[in-house]
C-alpha cells in the first residue's frame, strides 16, 4: 500500500512538474507574440501612417489613441507668431517643424516613450533642434535619416544616429534650370517607405534609395497618384493608364492600360465600349495585403450620361493584374446609386464622400455618417494632416 502511495506521489509530481513547464512555455511564447506584434505594429504605422506610431495619433488639433479618442492637448502646437507642422512620429521621437511668415524655420524633435497607460509621454521641455531648414526646398524625415533637398539642386541624406551624410545631384533630365530662382525649386514627398524616398518636382519624379542615398529619375513630368507594392511602385501620370517602377531592375511598364481598364468595366457591368466613354483611374488606395484602384465611369446612351464608381483590387504580393471588387463597389452602388466614391482606407475603415462625409466598417459590414470628432474622424489623421478636409492633397 506504501509503495502504491509513493507511486502516485511520484506520478502527481511529474505530470505537475510538466504542466508547469507548459504554462511557462505558454506564457513564453505568448509574451514573445505580444513582443513581435508589437514591433510589427510600429514598423506598419510608421510605414502606412506617417502622423501615427504604435499607440498614438498626432494631428495640428492634439493627438488621439489608434482609435480615434481620448484626446490629449499638445502646447506646442500653439506658439505665438508661428505656425507648427507636424513631420514625422515613430516610437522613439516625434518630429515637428515651424514656419514663419510662410518661410521654412527649425526642425526639432521630442524624445518620446510610453506611461503606464501605454500612451506616449510627450516631454515639450526635452524638445531639440535638429536642423535648420530654411535653406531646403523640401524635406523629411524618415525612420534615422533626415532628407532635404539643398537650394533645389542637391539631395542629401543624413543619418541622425550617425551623422553621416550623403549629398546627390539631382539627375539632369529632370532638374530646375539655372535660370530660375533658388525659392522656386521647390520638391514635395509624394511617398516614403523604409528603403526609399520619391519626390515630386514641377520637371520631374526622382527616387532617392536609403542608406545609399543614390537618386533615380523616375519620370520626366509629375505623377498624380502613388502607391507602393512588392519592391516597386504602381502611379499613374493622366489617371488613364498605370505605371509600374520596379526598384530591383530600376526600370518602369506600362501596368494597366487604359483598354485594360475599360475591357474590366464593360465586362462586369454589361456595357458596351461605345457606351462606357470614360474610364478614369480616381484613386489609388492600399493597405498591407492589397491594392485598390477606384475608377471614375462616365456613360452616354441616347443623349443622356451618368457618372458612378467602381473598385478594382490586386493583392500586392501578385503581377495579376487588378480584377473587379464586388463587395466595395456595392458599398459605392449602396450609398449614392454608384455616385458616392471612397476618399481614404485606413484599416478596417473606408471613407466615402457623397453630400457629406461616410464611414463603411469592413469588420461590421456598417456605414455610418461621420461628425467631426467621432472616434473615426479622428482616426484619419493617422495619414491626413489636417484630417478628411485634407483629402484631395497629396499625402504619403
Amino acid at each position: 500500500m506504501n509503495n502504491m502511495n509513493k507511486k502516485m506521489r511520484v506520478v502527481t509530481i511529474a505530470f505537475l512538474v510538466v504542466l508547469v513547464g507548459l504554462l511557462c512555455l505558454f506564457f513564453y511564447k505568448k509574451n514573445m507574440m505580444k513582443e513581435t506584434n508589437s514591433g510589427k505594429s510600429e514598423k506598419i504605422h510608421s510605414q502606412l501612417y506617417p502622423y501615427a506610431n504604435s499607440t498614438d495619433i498626432y494631428s495640428v488639433n492634439g493627438r488621439y489613441a489608434l482609435d480615434g479618442t481620448k484626446r490629449k492637448e499638445i502646447h506646442f502646437l500653439h506658439n505665438e507668431g508661428y505656425d507648427v507642422n507636424i513631420v514625422y512620429v515613430n516610437d522613439k521621437w516625434l518630429y515637428y517643424s515651424d514656419y514663419y511668415d510662410g518661410e521654412n524655420g527649425m526642425l526639432r524633435r521630442i524624445p518620446l516613450h510610453k506611461g503606464k497607460d501605454n500612451r506616449d509621454i510627450v516631454d515639450e521641455k526635452k524638445a531639440e533642434c535638429v536642423r535648420d531648414v530654411y535653406n531646403e526646398n523640401g524635406f523629411t524625415v524618415n525612420g534615422d535619416y533626415y532628407a532635404g533637398i539643398s537650394y533645389g539642386t542637391v539631395a542629401m541624406l543624413w543619418n541622425l544616429e550617425t551623422k553621416q551624410k550623403v549629398r546627390q545631384k539631382i539627375p539632369e533630365e529632370i532638374a530646375y534650370s539655372h535660370s530660375e530662382e533658388t525659392e522656386d525649386k521647390y520638391w514635395y514627398v509624394l511617398e516614403q517607405n523604409d528603403d526609399w524616398i520619391l519626390w515630386e518636382g514641377e520637371h520631374g519624379t526622382m527616387l532617392q534609395m536609403i542608406p545609399s542615398g543614390q537618386v533615380y529619375a523616375i519620370e520626366k513630368k509629375p505623377v498624380e497618384m502613388v502607391i507602393q507594392g512588392n519592391n516597386c511602385i504602381f502611379y499613374t501620370t493622366n489617371s488613364k493608364c498605370c505605371y509600374k517602377y520596379d526598384f530591383i531592375k530600376k526600370e518602369k511598364t506600362l501596368w494597366l492600360k487604359e483598354a485594360q481598364i475599360k475591357n474590366i468595366v464593360c465586362d462586369k457591368l454589361k456595357l458596351s465600349k461605345e457606351v462606357a466613354f470614360s474610364c478614369i483611374i480616381d484613386r489609388v488606395m492600399s493597405d498591407e495585403k492589397k491594392i485598390y484602384w477606384q475608377i471614375r465611369v462616365r456613360t452616354s446612351k441616347q443623349k443622356s450620361s451618368g457618372t458612378r464608381y467602381i473598385v478594382l483590387t490586386q493583392s500586392r504580393d501578385s503581377d495579376e493584374l487588378p480584377s473587379y471588387d464586388e463587395n466595395l463597389t456595392d458599398i459605392l452602388q449602396k450609398y449614392g446609386s454608384g455616385k458616392s466614391k471612397f476618399l481614404v482606407h485606413i484599416g478596417e475603415y473606408w471613407y466615402l464622400q457623397n453630400n457629406g462625409y461616410f464611414c463603411y466598417s469592413a469588420r461590421t459590414n456598417e456605414v455610418k455618417k461621420l461628425e467631426a470628432n467621432d472616434p473615426e474622424w479622428n482616426i484619419l489623421y493617422a495619414v491626413l494632416p489636417e484630417g478628411i478636409y485634407s483629402e484631395t492633397l497629396s499625402y504619403r
